[in-house]
């Protein structure tokens, strides 16, 4: 990292440079969703403050979220638009997100009273012992319009409240806005992002293990670790 924190993908992305930004991402693994520990930007912030329009598409390409959100809690969009970035803003307003891969029937629980006790006992009557990156959805416990993330992990359970303020909106913590449950599922299955790893299987409502849909982005140890940590609570 420089000293503003930023990484070569950053300065790639901001300095318009898509086929060094392609091969970083593609044959160097590089993790394309990396904060900028200062002010949480990641590399699409990047290219559209700075209008690099073919790194906008780049990353797109390649999976990126569309709505990341800085310490300030602004998108792509939103700071292509403070700086004029006409291409960039072309981009990111016509770009339609792909369908999602993940399905509700692989994870969803949303039958009542279904809290974190009951996914506990759940993922634990499913198989002698979880597996780490083992999940289940369910209704969050403290807000019923929100949903929540049971996640697996060095042996211990973990939780994440989805917030859902609209019909097109779910994120966890400080992480992407999503279209829909199916997206942000898809997007934690590529990669961690925050929680302590991937999705790597899930339990249905008839105890079957299900493998994710979506093969995980293999970024390096030294990434993973510079990850800003999710806020894991009760819900």
């Amino acid at each position: 990292r420089d000293i503003n924190g930023a990484t070569i993908l950053h300065r790639a992305a901001a300095g318009n440079c898509p086929s060094t930004l392609a091969i970083l991402i593609n044959e160097g693994q590089v993790d394309y969703e990396e904060r900028n520990y200062k002010n949480r930007w990641v590399p699409l912030h990047e290219a559209a403050f700075y209008n690099s329009a073919a790194c906008v598409q780049i990353l797109l390409d390649c999976g990126a979220p569309l709505r990341p959100r800085t310490d300030q809690g602004k998108t792509p969009l939103e700071l292509a638009e403070e700086s004029k970035s006409d291409a960039s803003i072309n981009i990111l307003r016509q770009y339609k997100t792909p369908p999602a891969k993940s399905s509700r029937l692989d994870w969803l629980h949303d039958q009542s009273n279904f809290d974190r006790l009951s996914a506990k006992q759940l993922m634990e009557s499913s198989i002698d012992k979880p597996t780490n990156g083992m999940f289940i959805v369910r209704r969050s416990s403290a807000n019923l319009n929100n949903y929540a993330l049971t996640l697996f992990y060095d042996n211990d359970f973990f939780n994440f409240e989805i917030i859902h303020p609209n019909e097109t909106t779910f994120y966890i913590d400080d992480g992407p806005f999503f279209d829909s449950l199916e997206h942000l599922v898809d997007h934690y299955c590529r990669i961690p992002d925050g929680l302590p790893t991937t999705l790597m299987c899930s339990v249905n409502r008839s105890k079957e293990i299900v493998l994710s849909r979506i093969q995980p982005f293999i970024a390096s140890h030294m990434n993973n670790q510079t990850k800003g940590k999710s806020v894991m609570l009760n819900y």
